[in-house]
């Protein structure tokens, strides 16, 4: 992932590594925010995300909850590397983004952009000015191999439309 670039938001559906995926990386892991036991007894767990920050560096690290039966937050102990954790199933069948989405660096009225478009049909969702542009359209591109194309749909507030009819062209 590019630095300081999350792949999870808050509310975002999580669940941590296996067991044994968390036991390997508490014992192999020995930089900064190490896991604890608390932490491991959660693998598998159905959990969401609270807060997002950034290790110097770039690396996001998670705080996480569930919640109580009577509807509360209960936040949870340690901070999450973000390889520690999965998308939680979604509702709906997972397309890999970088299957349907790519972004391109592109100038527009003389204006360096990027844009986010469907690969497939050439529908453009998404056009931003940026003045490194290139390096956005890279970093874009790095979280659509990583995610599901509706997460990163939501993750970037733009709506899939999959209709050929509704093609926009520049």
């Amino acid at each position: 992932m590019p630095a300081y670039h999350s792949i999870f938001d808050h509310g975002d559906a999580v669940v941590p590594l296996s067991k044994d995926e968390l036991v390997k990386f508490q014992k192999e892991w020995k930089f900064h925010h190490p896991i604890n036991n608390k932490q491991i007894k959660l693998a598998g767990t159905k959990l969401y995300v609270d807060q997002v920050s950034y290790y110097h560096g770039g690396d996001p690290l998670y705080s996480l909850f569930d919640w109580n039966g009577d509807g509360t937050k209960n936040l949870l102990p340690g901070l999450w590397h973000e390889m520690l954790l999965l998308e939680s199933a979604p509702s709906w069948a997972r397309v890999q983004a970088s299957t349907v989405l790519e972004a391109v660096a592109d100038v527009y009225e003389g204006h360096p952009v990027v844009i986010i478009r469907n690969k497939v049909t050439g529908v453009i969702y998404s056009m931003t000015r940026h003045s490194s542009n290139e390096l956005i359209a890279k970093d874009y591109n790095e979280v659509f191999a990583l995610r599901d194309v509706h997460m990163a749909a939501m993750k970037y507030n733009f709506e899939l439309d999959f209709k050929p009819e509704t093609k926009h062209v520049l």
